[in-house]
C-alpha cells in the first residue's frame, strides 16, 4: 500500500508539491491549537478550586422534572465534575493535536469544547452575568464577552482548517484526484 502511495506521488509532482506545503500549515496550526489547549488545560489544574468557582458563576441551568420536582443537572456536585474532567480533556485533546496522534479525534474533541464554551459565554452574557470566563485561571477583570467569542470562533475555525487539510490529505493520499491533477 505504502508503494502504491509513493509512486502516485513520484509520478504527479503537483500533489506533492501540494501536499508537503499544506502538510506545513497543517503542522502549524496544530503546533499553535493544541499548545494552546494544553497551556489552559494546565493553568487551570494548577487551581482546580478556582476553576469550580469559574464554572459555578456561569449558573447554568438544565431543569428536569423528576417526581413532580425540577432539577437542575448543574447543580454541586455536577459542576464540580465539570471542573475537574475540563482541563484533563483540554491536555489530552492538545497532546492529540500537537503530537499527531489522532490529530483529527483531538481537532474534533477542541472543536466541540469551543462550541460548548460559545454557548455557555452567550447564555452568560444574555443573562447579564458579571464573570470571570476561566479560560486561563482567576482573574479579577470581568470577561468581555465579544471578544472571547471572537477568539473562540477564531480557534473554531482554525480546528475547521486542521481538520479540511487532513481530509485533503487522505484524498489525495488515496488517488482520489489523481486523474485530475495528472497532465
Amino acid at each position: 500500500m505504502k508503494l502504491v502511495i509513493l509512486r502516485i506521488f513520484i509520478q504527479v509532482p503537483v500533489v506533492r508539491d501540494r501536499l508537503s506545503k499544506s502538510k506545513l500549515v497543517e503542522c502549524l496550526l496544530a503546533f499553535g491549537l493544541g499548545g494552546f489547549f494544553i497551556w489552559a488545560g494546565v493553568v487551570k489544574l494548577m487551581d482546580l478550586s478556582g476553576f469550580t468557582q469559574d464554572v459555578s458563576n456561569y449558573e447554568l441551568r438544565w431543569e428536569i422534572e423528576l417526581a413532580q420536582k425540577s432539577i437542575n443537572l448543574f447543580d454541586a456536585p455536577v459542576d464540580a465534575y465539570l471542573a475537574y474532567s475540563l482541563p484533563w480533556l483540554e491536555v489530552f485533546a492538545g497532546l492529540a493535536v500537537v503530537l499527531g496522534v489522532c490529530r483529527s479525534g483531538g481537532a474534533m474533541v477542541i472543536l466541540g469544547l469551543l462550541c460548548a464554551f460559545n454557548i455557555a459565554l452567550a447564555s452568560a452574557w444574555s443573562r447579564g452575568l458579571n464573570i470571570n470566563c476561566g479560560c486561563f485561571g482567576q482573574s479579577s477583570e470581568p470577561v468581555n464577552y465579544l471578544l472571547k467569542i471572537g477568539s473562540n470562533i477564531a480557534l473554531i475555525i482554525i480546528s475547521l482548517t486542521i481538520l479540511f487539510i487532513r481530509w485533503r490529505h487522505q484524498r489525495l493520499a488515496t488517488g482520489s484526484e489523481e486523474n485530475r491533477l495528472a497532465p
